[in-house]
Order: C-alpha cells, then structure tokens, then sequence
C-alpha cells in the first residue's frame, strides 16, 4: 500500500496532460516561418494553420486527442511546439536537413497577391454566450492578378473533415493542391474516377471520385482524402508527394479528411465505402465497426452515450455471464478449499513431490479443477481492446454526469477513483483466503492505475460497470460452492 500511495500522484499527474480543449481560433501566429502571420484552428483532435491567402500551411494531427500544443496566457501565445508535433503536410526532404511544408488548398495564379483579413467565427478572444463552439468558420480573400479567390472553410470540432467552398473569378480553369503526407518518403497515392472500377497511383484520373495521400494500414499513419462534392465536378492529377484537382470552373465545393487512416475513424466520417480507399482489419476493423453502429443504435434509443454504453455493458455481461461461470466458479472452489490446501503446505514443506501428490487428490476428492478458470479469464481483454479502439476514435456528442467527453480521461479523476474501488473489491473477493496473493495483487493496480488514467473515460465507464456485474457474480457463486463446500465438511476460513 505504501508503494501504490507514492505511485499514485504519480500516475495522476501523467494524466493532467489530457484535457478538453474548447475549440477556438487564434490569430497571428507565424507557424512555418514564412514571417506572415497565420491563423490557427484548435480543437481536440488537430491544430490547423491557415496563411492569408486561406491555404493550410500546417495540419498537426494529435497523435493524443485532448492534449494541448498551443499555450494562450494573458493574450501571448506560444505555439513553438507545432514545430516538433506531426504535419500532414509535411513534405520528405531527401537531404534529411532543413523540413519542406507543404500545402493545401494551394491555387497556383500568376500575378501579385493582396489579401484582406480573414472573417473568423466564433471570433479570437470572444466567447459568444449560448453559441455552439462545436464549428468554427473561416472566410478567406484575396486577389491574385486578374483573379479574386474566395475561400471559405467549415471546421467541425468532432471531425477531422474540413467542408471547403472555393470560388474564383476571373480565371476560367484552376487547380488545387494537396502536398506532403508527415514527412512519409513514398506515401500510397490513389485516385479513381466516378465511373471507373480500377485505381489510379500516378498520372490523371477523370472525372474524380476521390483523391487521396495514405500512410501503412497502422491505425496511427496518416491520410489525407477529397472528395468532390455536390455539383462539383474536376479531374485530378497525382504526383509522388502530391495530389491536385484539375479542370476547376467558377465555385468548388470539397470534403476533405485530414486524420488517421483507420477504419473506424473513416466510417464514422463517411468514407470506407469509398472504393479502394481502405480493407479493415476483422478484428480491430470489422468488429470496431460493427461495435460503433450498434452504439449509435443504442444511443438513438436512449438519447444519451452514457447511458449507450451502460446498456451496451450490460448486453455484453449477460452475452458472457455463461462464460465467466466457470471462471468464477473454479476460483470459489479454488478458496473454498484453501485452508486444506495450506495445511498440505505446512505438512510437506520438505517434500515438494508429495506436497504436489497430496494437492491433486486433494482436487480430485472436492471436484475442483483448478484450470477451470483460464480460458475464461482472457475473453474479457479482446472486447476491452475493440472497445478502446471505439471509443478512442468516437466522438460523442453528449458527455455523461460530471464527464465532459467520454472520448477523453476523466478531468477529475472520479471515475479512475470508482475503477480502482471496484477493481479492490474483486481482487479482495477472488483472494480473501490468500493473504499473500491478495497483497501480491495489490500492487499491481499501480499498472491498472496507469491504464485507467490513459482510457477515455468511456471506456473506464465501462470497465468499471462491467467489473461490478462480475464481482456480484462472483459473490452469488461463491455462496453456492461455499454451502456445497460445507456439506462435504470443507473447512471455512
């Protein structure tokens, strides 16, 4: 306990770095050293840096949603650690010296440029009382020679898509482009048209369906997709580093994802059933899916992700509750027995193939079968894994009781406190009996201390629930091998 006491504080400041950034923009910050001022979008899942002309000179995806890169006090901003975080756009540099960023929403015009300022909503510095911050909007203009560009951009807090409209006037065709994957040397370029069913890696692709820039199948490489949308219609063109839309006529609107290249992740935003875009894993991919659609099911039905996930917990208990029986009741049987177990212990201290000997007869005259519980013991950690996988990548729109995101850890720790109690109680009931086993685990919760401060608090919820489900379980089977014990004169402690 002394040790779980130092640790603990520990453990706890580990997880302050989580935190849930209310979205917003911030104005003049020079972010690739250009010595122009940029403006930045913060939210919880990236950092986004636009230059006057409205084009991404910075996409930092956070590898860690809700951890905070940019530092704002007493209206001085520092944002020097984007220098070191993850760029989407940040081109290979073969030399392996100085770092090339790229672009996108790049439109190449020849002639000088004069740029107004950009229309930000909701404005730096102002909070608007009873708006949403869950969008933030910006308007970009510029002329460019004979051309006026207008860039207007829909950043959803919750989404790594960004809707883009682009209007120009006085240029009959116009292109735009997309460059740099996260300094990836040979990223996986694919394009393919509406009406066509073979992919593209290189050269053009009519009539476009989507174009896209993607790292390994790992769910944290990158990916970068456009999709054309509404009546917008161009042919793209892919270079080894770049991708861009061609033949632009007058306005152009784009879905365009800058986020991890994933399976869950694209599904909720809309694109794996782009074809040839991505191949889920089963596990990790397929029953993800499957898990996420069946908690928006459940949410559509309660109206709440908190009460989603108790729900879905509770389906998936009973689904196991056969399962974990015999787990539960091979380690009852386990401490029923152990007062005989330690007189066996004590009688042949010196003789340990006798002490072995003594021990399975033991078993065998009770029926315990002291492997009983293994296999059952694992079924709960691949669905702990998917769901961490879920709910990692979910975004709910609602939070649950005092926890503002259940995508995110627990801000005040209140639910790695009750993970831990209930973690307590099943390790006290598993091993009442066993003084030395019981102190053994005991320090172990430092780890899970370490875990539960890590997951998204959805996940914690869950965990949690799912362990008090099983200690009662636990508790009612004891009561039974303890009476059927007691009949065959079985010692209690």
């Amino acid at each position: 306990m002394k040790k779980l006491a130092v640790l603990l504080p520990i453990l706890m400041f580990a997880g302050s770095a989580f935190a849930n950034i209310n979205p917003h923009w911030i104005r003049n910050v020079d972010v690739n050293g250009d010595k122009s001022p940029d403006v930045i979008a913060t939210t919880n899942l990236f950092d986004i840096a636009f230059n006057q002309q409205g084009e991404v000179v910075g996409w930092f995806v956070k590898p860690v949603k809700g951890t905070s890169t940019i530092t704002e006090k007493n209206g001085v901003v520092n944002a020097s650690r984007l220098n070191n975080a993850p760029n989407l756009l940040q081109v290979r540099n073969q030399n392996g010296k100085d770092k090339i960023w790229g672009k996108a929403f790049a439109i190449p015009l020849e002639g000088t440029v004069t740029a107004e300022d950009a229309v930000l909503n909701p404005r730096p510095g102002v909070e608007v009382k009873g708006e949403s911050t869950d969008t933030l909007t910006a308007v970009f203009k510029y002329t460019q020679g004979d051309a006026t560009v207008t860039k207007t951009f829909t950043i959803h807090a919750r989404k790594y898509t960004i809707d883009a409209k682009i209007n120009v006037e006085g240029a009959s065709n116009y292109q735009l482009s997309f460059e740099g994957l996260q300094n990836i040397a040979q990223p996986n370029i694919k394009g393919i048209g509406k009406n066509d069913a073979t992919l593209v890696s290189t050269g053009e692709v009519k009539n476009v369906n989507y174009v896209s820039l993607q790292g390994g199948k790992a769910s944290t490489q990158p990916a970068l997709v456009v999709v054309p949308t509404g009546e917008t219609t161009a042919d793209g063109l892919l270079n080894p580093t770049k991708v861009a839309l061609t033949n632009l006529n007058g306005e152009t609107n784009l879905r365009v994802y800058g986020g991890f290249n994933e399976a869950i992740r694209l599904h909720l935003e809309g694109y794996l059933g782009l074809p040839g875009l991505f191949d889920p894993s089963f596990v990790l991919g397929n029953l993800g899916i499957y898990t996420s659609n069946f908690l928006t099911w459940m949410y559509n039905l309660v109206g709440n992700w908190g009460l989603a996930i108790i729900l879905l917990t509770i389906i998936i208990r009973l689904a196991m509750w056969p399962l974990m029986q015999a787990q539960y009741k091979s380690m009852a049987e386990m401490q029923a027995i152990q007062p005989l177990v330690t007189e066996i212990n004590k009688k042949y201290a010196d003789d340990a193939q006798k002490r072995g000997q003594a021990t399975m007869q033991l078993y065998q005259e009770h029926g315990v079968n002291p492997f009983g519980g293994c296999l059952p013991m694992f079924l709960p950690m691949p669905i702990l894994i998917v769901l961490w996988q879920v709910f990692s990548r979910f975004e709910f729109t609602t939070g649950f009781l005092w926890l503002p995101d259940l995508a995110l850890p627990d801000p005040y720790y209140i639910m790695v406190i009750l993970y831990i109690g209930a973690m307590f109680l099943q390790t006290w009931v598993s091993t009442r009996k066993n003084p030395e086993m019981f102190r053994q685990q005991l320090f172990m919760f430092a780890i899970f201390i370490f875990l539960a401060l890590q997951f998204p608090s959805g996940v914690t919820l869950y965990y949690t629930l799912f362990t008090l489900l099983g200690l009662g379980q636990q508790i009612l089977i004891n009561r039974q091998v303890e009476r059927h014990m007691e009949m065959k004169k079985v010692s209690k402690a």
